[in-house]
C-alpha cells in the first residue's frame, strides 16, 4: 500500500506497533514508579501549601517521631455519647486526621488501632493487655474518649477531653449544642509520646516503716495503686526500709514520703537532707497529723523552706438538703480545688489550670512559707478558697470542724507547695501536698496533679509547643476518601487507558 509516495510494509507496520506498545509500558512504568514512590516514607517529599499548615505535623512532632527509640502503639478507645454528639464526632474526626498523618509522617514507627468502647468484651480484653483500668479512661465519671499511648512497657493515658480539648456547654433554649473548643491534640499527642519514650526509667524510693502508707491499694489507705500507676508510666518502683538500709538506694532520682508520721532516727534525717541537697528530688505527704518535733516530717521540710502547719483545712459544707451552709460536720474537711487555686505558670499545675480540672483535698493539713536555701524559689501550687480556715487541734486530737472566731482566721490555705534551689549536682526540687489521700483514696481525682508532680521532680515534664492552626481543617483522609479513590483508580488505569487509545487510534489512522 502506498500513501503520498510512502510504503507500508509488514515489518513497517510491525515497527510502529511496537513504538506504541513500547511507549505505553514506559508510561505504565512511570506510573508505577510514581506509585511506589509515594508509598515509601524514606523516598517521599513532603510539601503543605495550605495557608493554615494543616496538612502536616509541627516541626517539633516531626521531629519527635523520627527520634523514636522503638515502635510505638496508639489504641483509640471511643464511646459515642448522644448529649455531646456533635463535640465528640467533630474531636474524633481531627483525631483521626491526627493519627493518620501521625502514622504517615512516622515511617511505620507508630501504628493506631480503634476500639469500639460499647463492644464491652474486645474492649476489655485489649485494655488487659495493656493493663489498663477502664476507670482511667474516663472524664468526668462518664465521658469515654480516650488513647492509650505505648512504648516498649512505657504506657500513658491522653484523654479526648481535658487532655486534648475542651467542650463548653449549649443553650437548649436557644437551640445550641455543646461544643469543641480549643483542640490541642497534636500538642498533647507530642506531650505523651515524649514522657514514655525516654532512654531510661526514673528511680522512685518509696519510704517504708516510719508510719507511712502501706503498699496495699489505695482503696484500702494504702499506696499500692499509686506505685503500679507510676510503673505503668514509666518509672521504676522500688520499697526502702531505712531502719534496715541506712543509705538511699543507688540511682534513686526521688525519695517518696507516703504520709510519714513517727520521726526518723537522726542519721537517716541527715541523710535526707543531704540527698536533697546535692540535687535530689523528694516529695512528701502529710498524714494530716505529721509529727513535728526534731526527726519528723515536719522539721525536715521545714529546713527546706516548707513550714508544715498544724491543724487541716475547712471551710463551710452547703447540704443541699437544707439548702444552707455548716459548720461542724467533717465533709467540711473535704475540699474540692478550682482551677484557680492552682498556681500559673507551674509545669505541675498550669495544664490542670489552662483545662479547668478541678481537685479532691480531704483532712489536708496547710503550709507557711519558711527559708528556702539559698537562690531558691517557693511555689504555692495549691491552694483552697478565699472562705477556708485552718481548724486547730492539739496532736493526736480530733478536729471538731468549726471555726473559731480571732484564732482560726477566714482566707486562702495553701495546701501544696513546690520548692527548687541550686544542689551540688543539679537543680534540688522538693513537692509536698497537705493530704496522702491524694495518692490513695482520692488518687482518681488528682491523679494527673500527683503524675505531673513526678514528671517535673524528675526532669520528665516533657512541653511541646505546637503553633495553632486553623480550626475549620479540611484535609483528604488516606485511603479513605472519595476523592482520594479516584486519584488511585485514575493513577492505575486511567493513564495507561489512555496512552493505549492514543496508540491504538494512531494505528487505525495510519493502516487507512
Amino acid at each position: 500500500m502506498e500513501v503520498k509516495g510512502a510504503t507500508f510494509t509488514r515489518w513497517t507496520r510491525l515497527a510502529l506497533s511496537g513504538q506504541v506498545v513500547l511507549l505505553v509500558g514506559l508510561v505504565l512504568a512511570a506510573v508505577l514508579l510514581v506509585i511506589q514512590v509515594s508509598e515509601s516514607p524514606d523516598l517521599r517529599v513532603r510539601a503543605d501549601f495550605s495557608e493554615s499548615r494543616s496538612g502536616s505535623l509541627d516541626p517539633a512532632t516531626a521531629s519527635l517521631l523520627r527520634q523514636l527509640p522503638s515502635r510505638a502503639e496508639v489504641d483509640v478507645f471511643f464511646r459515642s455519647e448522644p448529649e455531646l454528639d456533635v463535640a465528640m464526632g467533630d474531636a474524633f474526626s481531627r483525631a483521626k486526621q491526627l493519627f493518620a498523618l501521625v502514622e504517615d509522617v512516622s515511617g511505620g514507627m507508630v501504628s493506631v488501632r480503634y476500639h469500639d468502647a460499647n463492644d464491652l468484651a474486645r474492649s476489655r480484653a485489649r485494655l488487659a493487655e495493656l493493663r489498663v483500668d477502664p476507670e482511667e479512661l474516663v472524664t468526668n465519671g462518664w465521658v469515654l474518649a480516650a488513647c492509650v499511648v505505648r512504648v516498649g512497657e512505657r504506657r500513658t493515658i491522653l484523654r479526648f477531653f481535658p487532655d486534648m480539648g475542651s467542650i463548653v456547654d449549649g443553650d437548649a433554649a436557644r437551640g445550641e449544642v455543646p461544643r469543641l473548643v480549643d483542640w490541642r491534640g497534636e500538642e498533647a499527642f507530642a506531650e505523651a509520646l515524649g514522657r514514655v519514650s525516654g532512654d531510661r526509667s526514673p528511680k522512685l524510693v518509696f519510704v517504708q516503716g516510719n508510719g507511712e502508707a502501706t503498699e496495699t491499694p489505695g482503696d484500702d489507705g494504702g499506696v499500692g495503686g499509686l506505685m503500679q500507676l507510676l510503673q505503668l508510666e514509666g518509672f521504676e518502683v522500688v520499697v526502702w526500709e531505712p531502719a534496715r538500709r541506712p543509705r538511699v538506694p543507688e540511682g534513686a532520682d526521688v525519695v517518696v514520703l507516703p504520709g510519714t508520721s513517727r520521726p526518723f532516727p537522726a542519721s537517716v534525717e541527715e541523710t535526707l537532707r543531704a540527698f536533697v541537697d546535692d540535687g535530689g528530688r523528694l516529695f512528701a505527704t502529710s498524714s494530716g497529723g505529721a509529727y513535728d518535733g526534731d526527726g519528723g516530717l515536719g522539721s525536715l521540710l521545714a529546713s527546706f523552706g516548707a513550714r508544715l502547719l498544724p491543724g487541716v483545712a475547712c471551710e463551710e459544707y452547703f447540704d443541699p438538703s437544707f439548702g444552707d451552709w455548716f459548720e461542724g460536720d467533717p465533709r467540711c474537711a473535704d475540699l474540692t480545688i478550682l482551677p484557680d487555686g492552682l498556681a500559673s505558670g507551674h509545669p505541675v499545675t498550669e495544664p490542670l489550670r489552662e483545662f479547668g480540672r478541678t481537685l479532691r483535698f480531704r483532712g489536708s493539713q496547710t503550709f507557711d512559707r519558711g527559708e528556702v536555701p539559698r537562690d531558691g524559689t517557693s511555689v504555692d501550687l495549691v491552694r483552697s478558697s478565699g472562705s477556708a480556715w485552718r481548724d486547730i487541734y492539739e496532736l493526736g486530737g480530733v478536729p471538731d470542724h468549726r471555726r473559731e472566731p480571732g484564732r482560726e482566721e477566714v482566707g486562702r490555705q495553701t495546701l501544696g507547695v513546690a520548692l527548687e534551689w541550686p544542689g551540688t549536682e543539679r537543680k534540688a526540687r522538693v513537692v509536698a501536698l497537705g493530704t496522702t489521700l491524694a495518692l490513695t483514696k482520692d488518687l482518681e481525682h488528682d491523679r494527673d496533679l500527683v503524675v505531673n508532680a513526678f514528671d517535673w521532680l524528675t526532669d520528665r515534664d516533657y512541653r511541646v509547643r505546637v503553633a495553632p492552626k486553623d480550626p475549620f481543617e479540611a484535609r483528604i483522609e488516606k485511603r479513605t476518601s472519595a476523592l482520594a479513590a479516584a486519584v488511585v483508580r485514575s493513577a492505575w488505569l486511567g493513564v495507561p487507558g489512555a496512552c493505549a487509545l492514543v496508540g491504538l487510534v494512531l494505528v487505525f489512522l495510519r493502516r487507512r
